[in-house]
């Protein structure tokens, strides 16, 4: 009972640390794709 408790739990908090890196990762690429997109696209010389 104890090792399946044990994976049980473990389970959810590398499912949720990998949640937070892919967020930590992606959420600041996706801005400066924005960023740095928004410029081009809106004021073209």
């Amino acid at each position: 009972m104890l090792p399946e408790t044990i994976t049980v739990a473990t389970v959810p908090d590398w499912l949720v640390i990998l949640t937070w890196v892919w967020l930590a990762l992606a959420l600041p690429i996706a801005c400066c794709l924005c960023f740095i997109n928004a410029p081009y696209g809106r004021h073209n010389p």
